[in-house]
């Protein structure tokens, strides 16, 4: 029997939250800022409904381009082009942006968001309490089942899925290394929201 796994990453699909019933999941995961956390206003918590607040470990896009810029002095990480990206963010974009209006609604500050150190381990805990805590003897014949819902536009949905995705995959190979593991993606569009 798959062990089935929803993740938010941003506020598109924010209301399928707290239906994991419905919707026969066994815990969801909501990646957003902090004051867009649903799961925290909820009267009755439901200890199978965890969150990563992405703007309280960091603040401002200085702390997310600093550690950006950090992870790519270290001179065994290679990619030009990327150090180059993360140089052009550092130039152009306003680092003293507070992120907690959506990752300042950009898919790079909310990748250099998610990327952080201190976001990272909230992100690789939640998803080992997920997969340890709720999920049911994962395994070659229990497999994990992970639902990621995202947006196209935006900060936090945009910049945070592959991430997340990725992340995924690595925690449970290391976890459970026999497991198989299934990420589906749910992407909403521009047109989703008209």
């Amino acid at each position: 029997m798959a062990n089935k796994f929803l993740v938010i990453c941003g506020g598109t699909g924010y209301k399928l939250l707290g239906q994991r019933t419905v919707l026969g999941i066994d815990a969801e995961l909501q990646i957003d800022v902090s004051k867009e956390n649903v799961s925290r206003d909820w009267k009755v918590k439901d200890e199978h409904s965890l969150f990563v607040d992405l703007d309280q470990r960091i603040g401002t896009t200085a702390v997310a381009f600093n550690a950006m810029i950090k992870k790519f002095k270290d001179a065994s990480i290679k990619g030009e082009e990327d150090k180059n990206h993360a140089q052009l963010l550092v130039e152009l974009f306003p680092t003293a942006s507070n992120l907690e209006r959506g990752l300042a609604q950009s898919p790079a500050v909310g990748r250099a968001t998610i990327e952080h150190p201190y976001n990272e381990r909230a992100l690789e805990q939640a998803i080992k309490d997920i997969l340890t805590k709720h999920g049911q003897n994962i395994g070659p014949e229990n497999p994990a089942e992970f639902w990621i819902i995202s947006s196209t536009a935006g900060g936090t949905g945009e910049g945070t899925h592959c991430f997340v995705a990725r992340k995924i995959a690595e925690v449970v190979k290391n976890t459970f290394a026999e497991a198989t593991l299934t990420v589906n993606f749910i992407r909403g569009g521009q047109l989703s929201y008209g």
